[in-house]
């Protein structure tokens, strides 16, 4: 029997444990990674949620506004003055609530934007510590007795 003092014994004891510590390592990242995509696809299904009822709004909105010149249009010939203000400060209006509904649209991007942001940086955080506790374990392994 070989004594464990054996140099080959002791270099395939100490790669076979440096495999295991790597290959630990790389499933916490996977899994971190894993964690960071699907809180990413959340986010972004939250988003894109938020913007299509925006989308939804502003069709709204549009079809009143033709709706509502549509009715007045058989009344136009008659008074085309009242006809041609009434249409301008409807037009206004819209594009008050249009220009109201792509500055929310903004500010939910940016909202967005910035959650994803916080996302990679803490799964990047993650990351670096599985790293840097690999790192501080491979020394360990390795420092001469």
């Amino acid at each position: 029997m070989q004594s464990t003092a054996d140099p080959g014994n002791q270099f395939t004891r100490k790669t076979l444990e440096a495999i295991s510590l790597w290959s630990e390592t790389n499933m916490q990242v996977l899994g971190q990674l894993l964690d960071c995509s699907a809180s990413t696809a959340r986010e972004g299904l939250s988003l894109s949620t938020e913007l299509q009822t925006s989308v939804f709004e502003a069709a709204k909105q549009g079809q009143s506004y033709m709706l509502q010149r549509l009715s007045e249009l058989p009344d136009a010939p008659k008074q085309p003055l009242d006809y041609y203000q009434k249409s301008l400060m409807a037009c206004v209006d819209t594009a008050e609530q249009v220009y109201k509904l792509q500055l929310g649209n903004a500010q939910v991007l940016l909202r967005s934007a910035e959650q994803v942001g916080i996302i990679a940086q803490q799964a990047s955080q993650r990351i670096q510590e599985s790293y840097k506790e690999l790192a501080d374990k491979l020394r360990l392994l390795y420092a001469p007795a």
